[in-house]
């Protein structure tokens, strides 16, 4: 695979919700099901957030970009980044500072905004811990173009209650790790490649792939 000059970053927060049986939850990814009229299953969560003001500036004075670089808001989906930049990045969003630390945001957005499959209220009390970081660097061909991307993913296992949990094994899909690997569920129902962060998160991850861009 060719280098390029600049690549594209998407960083995500996860939750890892397990059943029982210890399988993951996913959903319907929305974004997917408006823009290409299909059905994918994802994780719970979404885009990472930094934080406005002087978190946005320290980071874009770090990858040395601008405001037009953002994709959307404060979202980190960060177009034309230097390749060079990208262990200054990951090291970055490993130290937690100026960003997003925890899946509350998103988890409340997909499990009551979007997907209303429970109400805020039996949010409350929700439990997380930080388990580790999934990075995978490719091709994606998006929108009729192929950009190089760099996706990180921070996993946390959330532990839901009571209520909660029942309306999302209602309301969610609930999948082995085999299936999450075929890339499809056992009823044929694709689940999407980001899916595979949950399966092995490691805390070494971020160090790792910064290694391999120094």
């Amino acid at each position: 695979m060719t280098s390029p000059e600049t690549i594209r970053i998407t960083a995500s927060i996860l939750s890892r919700v397990r059943d029982d049986e210890g399988r993951y939850a996913l959903i319907e990814n929305k974004g997917t099901r408006l823009r290409e009229d299909r059905d994918v299953l994802t994780p719970i969560g979404g885009s990472a957030e930094v934080l406005d003001g002087v978190g946005r500036a320290s980071l874009m004075e770090l990858l040395g970009i601008e405001d037009t670089n953002f994709e959307k808001g404060l979202d980190l989906r960060i177009r034309n980044v230097s390749r060079a930049a990208i262990p200054a990045f990951l090291r970055w969003f490993g130290t937690g500072l100026d960003r997003e630390t925890n899946p509350l945001r998103e988890l409340r957005e997909e499990l009551v905004d979007e997907t209303k499959i429970v109400p805020a209220a039996y949010l409350l009390d929700t439990e997380h811990q930080l388990v580790g970081y999934d990075c995978h660097y490719g091709i994606s061909h998006r929108r009729g173009s192929s950009d190089h991307v760099l996706r990180v993913a921070e996993v946390h296992d959330v532990l839901l209650p009571q209520l909660a949990m029942i309306g999302l094994l209602h309301g969610g899909t609930f999948v082995t790790a085999e299936e999450i690997r075929n890339r499809q569920t056992n009823t044929g129902v694709e689940i999407g490649a980001i899916a595979d962060a949950l399966i092995a998160p490691r805390l070494s991850a971020l160090a790792i792939e910064a290694s391999n861009f120094d």
